[in-house]
């Protein structure tokens, strides 16, 4: 059986092809599709550049896509579902919270994840302070009780 190689122009054109094809990053802009000023939204992302994975869920109930990395924000309290989980090296560790926080127009904020005695802890801290506006701590794993073992 003969194998046929495919050749390197053809290759890098299909290459060209699909990366035109595929959308890049995009912000999900929770009041709508309107344009509007940055000193007037606030900007949600998650931290990219955490030893953990990110993910942001929802955002008020709504469900970002599979492409959507970031959410535009009006002013005023929002509910974020966010997922954060540690390296394969911990493939158990992995948390899921919904996060209450209230933002400011012109405010950029960030989803982080550290360890925490107990887990996973999940945050929404304002980028240029630190100052963290929400946190949830995971409460660890879930045993029986000693009785369950007897």
């Amino acid at each position: 059986m003969r194998v046929r190689l495919v050749s390197i122009p053809l290759l890098l054109s299909l290459l060209l092809l699909t990366s035109a094809l595929l959308p890049a990053c995009a912000t999900m802009r929770s009041y709508g599709n309107v344009q509007r000023d940055p000193e007037d939204v606030a900007q949600l992302s998650p931290d990219c550049e955490s030893k953990f994975v990110v993910q942001l869920n929802s955002v008020d109930g709504t469900s970002l896509r599979w492409y959507e990395a970031s959410v535009e924000l009006l002013p005023g309290q929002h509910s974020v579902s966010a997922t954060a989980a540690a390296p394969m090296a911990y493939r158990h560790a992995r948390v899921t919270h919904t996060l209450e926080f209230d933002a400011k127009a012109g405010h950029d904020y960030r989803v982080s994840a550290d360890w925490h005695v107990y887990g996973l802890r999940l945050w929404i801290e304002e980028v240029s302070t630190g100052e963290r506006v929400a946190e949830a701590v995971d409460n660890g794993p879930k045993r029986p009780p000693v009785s369950a073992y007897h």
